[in-house]
């Protein structure tokens, strides 16, 4: 177990120890308008000189958001994302191909329940491949989009998969190594498949599988 301090506030250089309040594990912090999981290591004097105030490890949703509201705060701030994708589980597997999937089925409900007001469609099929295209064309739209939001921002960018090196250090892919006072976790997910004896055999359907 960590022993771990959060922080709050400003000071002359855009953070002020504030109120401290000691803890272990994960704190779970409204930073402006989003909650936020993060952790600020204690073991710090407050003197000590960084590479950034704070360290975003994921580039999604989540991560996008605390880098957004942590730079209007005044902090120091790099965004570290190591998937192969930039855009996070939400565009790239999540709310977003979900929403584009359910679109379509609305459509087809709607032709289908317009009978009933005597709007009659023959021949209305659905081709799955031209669905799944659009589907992905979409999803490729909001990725690029996400994508220029975060290499254009008012951070750095760094284009790596990183591991602590210390309560205050990450290591890169290339060797070389960031410090940080603060770091905010939000590296999303990864399918977990329940351990079902024949499940593997049988074949079954993930979240991310079923969006492909």
């Amino acid at each position: 177990m960590v022993s771990l301090q959060v922080r709050f506030g400003r000071d002359e250089r855009g953070w002020d120890p504030g109120l401290q309040t000691k803890i272990a594990g994960d704190f779970l912090w409204n930073a402006g308008r989003s909650w936020i999981y993060g952790f600020f290591p204690s073991g710090s004097d407050g003197m000590t000189e960084f590479d950034f105030d704070v360290v975003v490890i994921g580039g999604g949703s989540a991560g996008f958001a605390a880098a957004r509201t942590l730079v209007t705060a005044g902090a120091r701030i790099a965004v570290v994302e190591g998937g192969r994708e930039v855009g996070g589980l939400c565009i790239l597997r999540g709310c977003m191909p979900t929403k584009a999937l359910l679109h379509a089925a609305e459509l087809r409900q709607g032709i289908r329940a317009a009978e009933t007001w005597g709007i009659v469609a023959s021949g209305v099929t659905v081709d799955v491949a031209r669905l799944f295209a659009r589907k992905d064309e979409l999803i490729a739209e909001f990725a690029a989009y996400r994508r220029g939001q975060l290499e254009q921002g008012p951070w750095e960018f760094i284009r790596s998969r990183a591991r602590f090196s210390g309560p205050h250090q990450l290591e890169l892919e290339d060797g070389r190594s960031v410090t940080a006072r603060h770091f905010v976790i939000a590296t999303g997910s990864e399918i977990a498949s329940p351990p079902v004896p024949g499940l593997a055999e049988a074949g079954f359907l993930t979240s991310d599988s079923a969006l492909r």
